[in-house]
């Protein structure tokens, strides 16, 4: 038997296009709940309900569903998730990973990965990976990942990162992507500075003179490259 409908929540596990421009936190927690605990489905359609609900919101609502879910059921809707994925047979664990990164915030599952990575896996390995999450990422994320990691972990995401790995190139990286977390204010800079700066940059990449084996010539040109945003590399590229 399905939780009882009313004008503000809806229990259809089909909704209508007018269902889903309605769609709130709310309703799709009461969705949610029907799924696991209501509706009689096997395995297959558990996951395939569940990942069609959840990957069709956006972050910022997918992210309020958990506390919707707990003020109205009063248990943590991913413990609730975890246990129907078990009870219905699922072997493996890839189901409750998808729908647990769904329902998190990006800088929230950033930092549960960073800290799964950090302790799983053989040093080398983990630097390697920890550092395409790192390197993928704007100041304002890095920022986010890093206060997500000191709230949930209570250390310090950078010297759990910096330790991985000896190498000078890595630890330069580490500590340049660091600089950026707490980045002083940006320079304000018009539309002819911005032109100038990057003819600057572009004849220091040109200059056939620099030797590209130096460190400090490394170090320079990912300063240029990682210190800038997207649109200022690609306009380089230009």
């Amino acid at each position: 038997q399905e939780e009882p409908s009313s004008t503000s929540e809806s229990n259809a596990v089909d909704p209508t296009d007018d269902e889903e421009k309605d769609a709130s936190p709310r309703t799709d927690m009461v969705k949610l709940r029907n799924f696991l605990v209501y509706k009689q489905l096997s395995s297959k359609d558990l996951a395939k309900e569940l990942a069609k609900l959840l990957s069709n919101r956006s972050v910022v609502h997918r992210s309020q569903i958990p506390e919707a879910y707990r003020q109205r059921y009063g248990s943590d809707i991913l413990d609730d998730i975890s246990k129907a994925v078990k009870k219905k047979g699922v072997k493996g664990s890839d189901v409750f990973e998808l729908i647990d990164g769904l329902m998190r915030a990006p800088a929230e599952f950033d930092a549960l990965c960073i800290k799964d990575i950090v302790a799983s896996r053989a040093a080398k390995v983990a630097s390697t990976d920890i550092a395409y999450i790192l390197c993928c990422r704007t100041p304002e994320e890095l920022h986010a990942i890093d206060q997500e990691y000191k709230r949930m972990f209570g250390a310090s995401m950078k010297d759990k990162v910096y330790s991985l790995h000896g190498g000078k190139t890595y630890q330069t990286v580490i500590n340049m992507l660091f600089s950026l977390v707490n980045p002083s204010e940006k320079e304000t800079l018009d539309e002819n500075q911005i032109r100038e700066k990057i003819e600057s940059d572009v004849q220091y990449l040109l200059d056939t003179t620099i030797k590209w084996k130096q460190f400090d010539k490394k170090v320079q040109l990912m300063r240029v490259m990682m210190t800038n945003s997207k649109s200022y590399v690609y306009a380089l590229t230009k």
